[in-house]
């Protein structure tokens, strides 16, 4: 199953290092999609101008990574059930500790 392009309102985690000096810092960073744009940007860590036809997701403050970095965050409704068999879950013979045999 293919997940689904980023959107806003989506809940999504930096999981890749900064495309131009590969800094990773912001990794395991979650937020919530407030806009997504493209718009001037510079690295934080090398001063890198980025260029404005790169779509980046941004928070509610304005705060912000490119797309490529992220990834998205599935909500509890996409996520799949795990079937377990009813012989499974339950053990079909209690364990003795030898007492009583």
């Amino acid at each position: 199953m293919k997940d689904r392009p980023i959107q806003v309102g989506d809940l999504v985690m930096v999981v890749k290092p900064t495309v131009c000096c590969k800094s990773e810092i912001g990794i395991g960073m979650i937020f919530k999609v407030a806009a997504i744009a493209r718009s001037f940007a510079h690295c934080i860590t090398c001063g890198y101008v980025h260029p404005t036809e790169e779509l980046r997701a941004y928070d509610e403050n304005a705060c912000g990574a490119l797309l490529q970095r992220l990834k998205r965050i599935p909500g509890l409704g996409e996520l799949t059930q795990v079937k377990i068999k009813e012989s499974q879950r339950f053990p079909t013979r209690i364990m003795s500790n030898g007492d009583d045999e």
